[in-house]
């Protein structure tokens, strides 16, 4: 992606201070405070992944902000959205507005706590990053509802899509091309190959975010064990985390219902709102997707710990990466070959044979973004002969 060719979709909602992004350091998932706050985030500026706390608590969008992450489909008006609630990675399904989102009920990446506090879904209401809690704890979806992230249980348990909806992070469904993506259309998150396959995804390479649901390989979560993209609906802290169970993508709601977190236990996606140092993260709990605050306070990372979906800030601030350490879904800023990852890549989100090393992938010269057999962990891929 051409960062000087696409204009950024500004997410402030103040009138003062614009949170402006300079045009050599474009960072996903990072905001660039200009001169005096880089890598930190003002007050009254609200980022992405983050909730607006109004004067009345509800997690609303202003209706002249449209978030980034969201397509929009011209021609055929599909995977468009209202001008009264554009909320980040929802899905319009015109033809029958299913996967719709209530205007006055829009929280981003949490869970609708209905009037048995558990955490069940209504049918209308599907909500991103979630799993639906069937009355056996099965991870298991409906046919009429498609949420991001999941694969639809199709009676083949393939993990295909139907024409009409398209989300993101998935592969556009053309007539005569699935699971491909256009020449022009290169979205975030997925490789470029260049020469080859014009971001094509080979038969036997595995996407991330998405589950298998076969017959013995259900995606059940136990009581006690709390996975990711899920919140804890306890009885006496709804909506909370528990200091030892915090989940990405989820909020902490604190007595004030301000997105505050408390200091020994920092989420990612998520803002630290503590008295001395707001927005920033310990030096002991540095999760993914966040940034290393380091003495300095400029971003930078380690030599030894590169997150994912994070950038490393080196002296001239641009978004550049080590070459012992190239992050998936990064770009590089070389000279030669932007956008581009390079061959030697020990990225995340592979599965290796350590059983605490999941999500990662291996680099074998022959079969990259391909899984090992033995992975027993939640989250990962079966490699039977059948799946795709």
């Amino acid at each position: 992606i051409n960062i000087e060719m696409t204009p950024l979709i500004n997410t402030h909602f103040e009138t003062t201070p614009m949170i402006t992004l300079r045009k050599d350091t474009i960072d996903k998932y990072t905001l660039r405070n200009d001169t005096t706050d880089k890598a930190t985030l003002q007050k009254d500026t609200i980022d992405k992944y983050t909730l607006r706390n109004n004067t009345t608590d509800k997690v609303t969008h202003r209706k002249d902000t449209i978030d980034k992450y969201t397509h929009r489909n011209d021609t055929t008006d599909k995977a468009t959205y209202r001008k009264g609630t554009i909320d980040k990675y929802t899905l319009r399904n015109d033809a029958t507005d299913k996967d719709k989102l209530r205007k006055d009920t829009i929280d981003k990446y949490t869970h609708r706590n209905d009037t048995t506090d558990k955490v069940t879904h209504r049918k209308e209401t599907i909500d991103k990053y979630t799993f639906r809690n069937e009355t056996t704890y099965k991870v298991t979806h409906r046919k009429d509802t498609i949420d991001k992230y999941t694969l639809r249980n199709e009676t083949t348990d393939k993990a295909t899509y139907r024409k009409g909806t398209i989300d993101k992070y998935t592969i556009r469904n053309d007539a005569a091309d699935k699971d491909k993506l256009r020449k022009d259309t290169i979205d975030k998150y997925t490789h470029r190959n260049d020469t080859i396959d014009n971001v094509t995804h080979r038969k036997e390479t595995i996407d991330k975010y998405t589950f298998r649901n076969e017959t013995t390989y259900k995606v059940t979560h136990r009581k006690d064990t709390i996975d990711k993209y899920i919140l804890r609906n306890d009885a006496a802290d709804k909506v909370t985390h528990r200091k030892e169970t915090i989940d990405k993508y989820t909020f902490r709601n604190e007595t004030t219902f301000m997105a505050t977190y408390r200091k020994g236990t920092i989420d990612k996606y998520t803002l630290r709102n503590d008295a001395a140092d707001k927005d920033k993260l310990r030096k002991d709990t540095i999760d993914k997707y966040t940034h290393r605050n380091d003495t300095t306070d400029n971003v930078t990372h380690r030599k030894e710990t590169i997150d994912k979906y994070t950038f490393h800030n080196e002296t001239t601030y641009k978004v550049t990466y080590r070459k012992d350490n190239i992050g998936k879904y990064t770009l590089r800023n070389d000279a030669a070959d932007k956008d581009k990852l390079r061959k030697k890549t020990t990225d995340n989100y592979t599965l290796q044979n350590n059983i605490d090393d999941k999500y990662t992938f291996r680099n074998d010269s022959a079969d990259k973004y391909t899984l090992r057999k033995k992975t027993t962990d939640t989250y990962t891929l079966r490699n039977d002969t059948t799946d795709k």
